[in-house]
């Protein structure tokens, strides 16, 4: 039985016995082989510095794909020819050195710096800059009777630094002025005595309490019930009258006291005493109906309603009545 040269494959001969371990022997050559090709790229030493010399593997699509290999000189003029059919090789125009200097300069079309020419006392000139230097006189003192003028100040000695230029020219020191604590009858500087009082006053404070009146003393007095106070003005409350029709049908329970409760409109406290009297157009048989009644309580059961009670004979007719919200007691 022969075998390949490179990797030793079996070949049977065509008088030889076939064995199915040969040919998977066979098998598992190539396919080490193959996974040996597959990872030897994947598993090789990274290069960061590629030479003209290095080689690189490469699929020929104009050879049925077969693995060839380029430079990486080669791989650069190939890159080269490519880019220079998409970009325009700049070629930066010539210019002649200048030393340094003030230039007039011309620029093309393109941005470029085509011509230079040194600038002359005469371009200056052409634009309003004196031809000649400037001077200026020195600063002119002021005096009782005449004014003074600008220019140059005098320059302080050392040791001035504190001292400012007064109108007459000269560098002075400031005078010391110095101010005494004000008193009720001259003024100046707060004392710490009076600030600290001062920062004891409560914002809005009024130190002052009003004496409780008495016999010999004037003072304050509380406002009692049946009075009223407005503007400072103490005045008598004054009573209101409201008017109501009970109704027959309204009354509640079946044996005395009988219950009827009424609402007050406008009224809002619980404690005023109340005063029920005849209505102004009560009849005859409706006052009769009334006093037989015997209304002899009310209670407030919410600030607008009043609870009536009839300790009498249940009232079987409608009767109108006045309540008098009593202010005055």
């Amino acid at each position: 039985m022969q075998t390949t040269t490179n990797y030793q494959l079996k070949k049977p001969e065509g008088t030889d016995i076939v064995n199915i371990e040969d040919l998977n022997g066979n098998f598992d050559v190539i396919d080490t082989q193959l996974a040996g090709r597959e990872n030897l790229l994947k598993n090789a030493a990274a290069k960061t510095s590629l030479v003209d010399a290095d080689t690189m593997p490469l699929s020929d699509s104009a050879a049925s794909s077969g693995t060839k290999k380029i430079t990486f000189a080669n791989l650069k003029k190939v890159l080269k020819a490519y880019f220079d059919t998409l970009y325009n090789k700049y070629t930066h125009p010539s210019y002649t050195a200048k030393a340094a200097g003030l230039y007039k300069v011309t620029v093309d079309a393109t941005g470029h710096v085509s011509a230079t020419a040194a600038v002359a006392k005469a371009d200056i000139t052409a634009l309003g800059i004196p031809a000649s230097n400037t001077t200026y006189a020195a600063m002119k003192a002021a005096t009782s009777s005449a004014a003074g003028a600008a220019g140059l100040v005098p320059a302080p000695a050392a040791g001035a630094q504190a001292k400012f230029l007064r109108g007459d020219g000269t560098w002075q020191t400031p005078t010391n002025t110095t101010y005494s604590t004000a008193t009720t009858s001259a003024a100046g500087l707060m004392s710490a005595a009076d600030k600290t009082k001062l920062d004891g006053i409560a914002t809005g404070a009024n130190k002052y309490t009003l004496p409780t009146a008495s016999a010999s003393t004037l003072g304050g007095i509380k406002i009692g019930s049946g009075l009223s106070i407005a503007s400072g003005v103490v005045s008598t409350v004054k009573s209101t009258k409201t008017t109501a029709t009970l109704s027959a049908a309204s009354w509640s329970g079946t044996a005395a006291p009988y219950t009827y409760s009424v609402t007050v409109s406008g009224h809002a406290n619980t404690k005023d005493l109340v005063e029920l009297i005849a209505g102004d157009s009560i009849t005859a048989a409706q006052l009769e109906t009334l006093q037989a009644a015997n209304i002899a309580k009310a209670e407030w059961t919410a600030n607008t309603m009043l609870k009536l009670y009839a300790y009498g004979k249940k009232p079987t007719v409608n009767v109108p009545i006045g309540l008098v919200i009593r202010k005055d007691i």
